[in-house]
């Protein structure tokens, strides 16, 4: 049955063929219905209809010359490449089902890192009791954030992101 669900689902173009090959793999591998969770999340994450990004004294454009630059942030969640894409500020990174960008990591915060655009500059801006790494540079409670560079690696609890600003 599960399978014919799957067939279905790639036939409507909800998720693409190769995911599903590889969550019929897993499942078939390790012989657990509990290998397609993470699609049934996928599926769940297309159906949902984007929230606009807040505006105000801290969002808005990154640049106040007219000239909108764009964030790319990537990951892997259950070995699956992810990405998402920004044009406005604040976004947020965590584990929180509400945030910007959904880690799926047990060592992740609810609310674990935003990217802020302040005095001119990309900030990152650790929310975790934990911390943060960001281009190698420990954030924590005592150096809460840090500028950021065209191309940023950013390890929060076990998940490293890719974060290019465009």
């Amino acid at each position: 049955m599960a399978f014919a669900y799957l067939a279905v689902l790639g036939w409507h173009g909800s998720v693409d063929i190769p995911d599903i090959l590889v969550y019929v793999f897993i499942a078939l591998a390790i012989g657990c219905a509990g290998a397609l969770i993470p699609l049934m999340r996928k599926i769940e994450a297309k159906s949902e209809v984007p929230t606009p990004l807040p505006t105000g004294p801290t969002g808005g454009s990154f640049s106040g010359d007219g000239h909108e630059k764009r964030i790319t942030v990537k990951w892997r969640s259950y070995g699956i490449p992810e990405s998402k894409h920004f044009t406005k500020t604040p976004f947020t990174i965590g584990a929180g089902r509400d945030k910007d960008v959904v880690i799926e990591d047990t060592k992740v915060d609810l609310e674990h890192a935003r990217v802020v655009f302040k005095d001119g500059k990309h900030r990152l801006v650790n929310l975790a009791k934990g911390g943060s790494v960001l281009n190698g540079a420990r954030l924590d409670k005592n150096f809460p954030e840090a500028e950021m560079e065209m191309t940023n690696t950013l390890k929060i609890g076990n998940t490293f992101l890719e974060i290019q600003i465009l």
